[in-house]
């Protein structure tokens, strides 16, 4: 069964498609495209959240709260055997995700509200996620699918991410639906940028950054997804 804990410290900006055009260009000359990127530059992603029968997650995001967390199953390919399934804590700017891998079987139980299935798996991460699912009365809320493009430098733990074609359903809770009908959720010529970095971003990238004149943003997926839809 695989495992991974990630921990580092994420920026969110909202840019435009100008902002988006200067900003690649520099980094495609910097650095390395996502392994993963298709020949046509990006890579896709869909995500289903859960929250609690309280909307806890959502409410502690827009509050704006230090502490938070969000719970999900993401794929990559419409057509996969195994799902991610993953906790993302925060602590302000600091993120700590656990991710832990079940079958497409699984995931579609999962998706459905059935939380037991879980109990099939020897694996601490989804022990943990198992006990607050249950005692929380999490339920699927909220379908999200973007395509992503990314670029890394592996040497100094640093991630660029553009989140482009931000779509989402609170109808539509089916993680392997193709006809599912998702709305957008940005303005067309709008799109989420995220750096993610070990300890220190690196003066280099800060400057690289800030010629664009970004503004930090708090921009959730999720959050904003959930008042749209």
């Amino acid at each position: 069964m695989n495992q991974l804990l990630v921990t580092r410290s994420e920026l969110k900006y909202l840019i435009s498609n100008q902002e988006y055009v200067y900003l690649s260009m520099l980094l495609k000359s910097v650095m390395d495209p996502d392994i993963h990127t298709r020949d046509d530059g990006t890579y896709y992603i869909r995500s289903l959240y859960f929250d609690s029968y309280d909307n806890k997650d959502y409410y502690t995001k827009d509050a704006g709260l230090e502490k938070r967390l969000k719970i999900r199953l993401r794929l990559y390919d419409l057509g996969s055997d195994q799902i991610k399934l993953e906790i993302k804590n925060k602590h302000d700017v600091y993120l700590i995700k656990e991710t832990a891998i079940i079958t497409r079987e699984d995931a579609k139980k999962l998706s459905k509200g059935d939380i037991d299935c879980l109990l099939n798996y020897e694996h601490a991460v989804i022990g943990n996620l198992y006990h607050i699912l249950k005692t929380n009365f999490y339920q699927p809320i909220i379908l999200i699918d973007y395509e992503r493009e990314a670029y890394v430098c592996d040497a100094l733990g640093i991630r660029i991410n553009f989140d482009k074609g931000i779509r989402a359903s609170g109808s539509t809770l089916d993680l392997f639906d193709e006809a599912a009908s998702l709305a957008p959720i940005l303005e067309e010529n709008m799109m989420v940028l995220e750096v993610k970095f070990n300890d220190i971003l690196p003066d280099f990238y800060r400057d690289m950054l800030s010629s664009a004149k970004l503004v930090k943003t708090h921009y959730s997926k999720y959050c904003f997804a959930r008042e749209l839809i």
